[in-house]
């Protein structure tokens, strides 16, 4: 209620009833009588005693009316918005965006989100902070390749670090992925009708024994599978095309379907052109092109600012190779010409670039591998450490989360560990 004659309030949250120990004060203005108030940071179940002091020039008035309240974090809650729950992801797949709402938040009280992401056959966790929005972005192939799934939750944080409970989990399956079809080209392919031809493409990131590859030509204008190519099965990445399958002058699609995939996982299709004239039954030659690949690291310093104080992370190095498509070690150098087989994370701000001049297009493999972890041994969680890759300054893997594991160091989840290599990074050169 309005105190006549003040000029400012003072708001104050204490641990006990006295007020010998407060948490948090703030002033406002005399001529308001309620405000946003935002709790510090403390254990779920706290309790918390608030009182208002009107205060003129420098003497202060009493509080007649001590309010008694105790912290439930699960009391208001964001909640996930999209993909739905349930929904079906391809293995490494290398781009998704995910979506919350506020729930029973109120968000003037909200300063920032913290998005959990964790994987089903480790339990554990990475933790990507947001600013004041509803979506995150991960494009991160890596962190698409656990095939018992995932799940995702999001909790908000407010402006002193007091945290809400973790939303209602959303749960996702991985399906093996569809192949990626190399021959004929998407919208330039050419082939010449009156010959044999081969429809190529890479294989599978997960194609289990039984698996076959299910190989379609449809009529691009009316989408009818021709006589012997619906859901044709192989094993190969391959399959022949005898002279006089396609109509001359006509334009036809081509797919390959993974038969252990999910059906609702995307499914490509590459549209060509069966001509006599100027039609090529083979890949053309790879062209040789110039091309950059930057790799940057992170791990945080120490921060005796913040409360709770933040240690560091150790520093650690990546050994870096990068094999070419005919599976080929290059000798990688930076722009200056020196040479590049290591990278140290030994600051927030760590990275090099690597240049290459006159390679063959095509699909190349990144390989990194943790080599080292620097004593003295330690890892903060609430800012872990992690890598980002990109190709030609566009991005192939952000801020990928380096996981540890000190209940089980042998899992293929424990990441910061000496010895430890990533799954190969597809890099496609053109």
């Amino acid at each position: 209620y309005a105190y006549t004659g003040a000029s400012h309030y003072v708001i104050q949250a204490a641990s006990d009833p006295a007020f010998a120990n407060v948490l948090r004060s703030q002033t406002v203005a005399g001529n308001l009588t309620s405000i946003q108030f935002a709790l510090p940071a403390a254990p779920d179940q706290t309790h918390f005693y608030l009182r208002v002091l009107p205060q003129r020039g420098s003497v202060f008035g009493v509080c007649d009316n001590v309010l008694h309240v105790k912290t439930d974090k699960n009391a208001i809650l964001p909640a996930m918005k999209s993909p739905l729950n349930g929904t079906n992801f391809a293995f490494k797949k290398p781009f998704a965006v995910f979506e919350w709402k506020a729930g029973t938040l109120n968000m003037d009280l909200v300063d920032h989100f913290e998005f959990w992401f964790t994987e089903k056959t480790s339990s554990l966790a990475s933790v990507t902070t947001v600013g004041k929005v509803f979506d995150v972005t991960f494009q991160d192939p890596l962190k698409f390749d656990d095939k018992l799934g995932f799940k995702v939750q999001v909790l908000a944080v407010g402006p002193y670090g007091a945290k809400s409970a973790l939303s209602a989990p959303f749960e996702y399956n991985v399906c093996p992925d569809h192949p990626e079809i190399i021959f004929p080209a998407d919208l330039i392919g050419k082939v010449d009708p009156f010959q044999n031809f081969n429809i190529q493409w890479h294989n599978s990131f997960w194609f289990d024994p039984g698996s076959q590859y299910l190989v379609t030509i449809e009529d691009a204008a009316t989408g009818i599978p021709l006589p012997g190519f619906n859901n044709k099965p192989t094993t190969a990445t391959s399959m022949p095309v005898p002279a006089g399958t396609l109509t001359n002058g006509k334009q036809f699609t081509v797919s390959v379907r993974n038969s252990s995939s999910c059906p609702d996982i995307l499914l490509t299709e590459n549209i060509f052109l069966a001509t006599g004239n100027g039609g090529s039954n083979q890949p053309q030659p790879p062209k040789l092109v110039n091309f950059k690949i930057e790799i940057k690291g992170f791990r945080n310093d120490p921060d005796g600012t913040v409360f709770p104080p933040a240690w560091g992370t150790s520093n650690f190095r990546f050994g870096i190779r990068l094999i070419d498509p005919d599976g080929n070690d290059l000798a990688l150098v930076d722009a200056n010409g020196n040479p590049v087989a290591q990278l140290d994370i030994d600051s927030e701000n760590s990275g090099v670039i690597i240049q290459a001049q006159n390679r063959p297009e095509g699909k190349y493999k990144l390989k990194l591998e943790i080599t080292d972890i620097f004593d003295p041994f330690s890892y903060y969680p609430f800012d872990q450490p992690r890598f980002s890759v990109l190709l030609n300054d566009e991005p192939i893997v952000t801020d990928h989360v380096i996981t540890i594991d000190l209940v089980n160091p042998d899992s293929q989840f424990n990441e910061f560990k000496p010895g430890f290599k990533y799954p190969d990074i597809d890099l496609s050169i053109k």
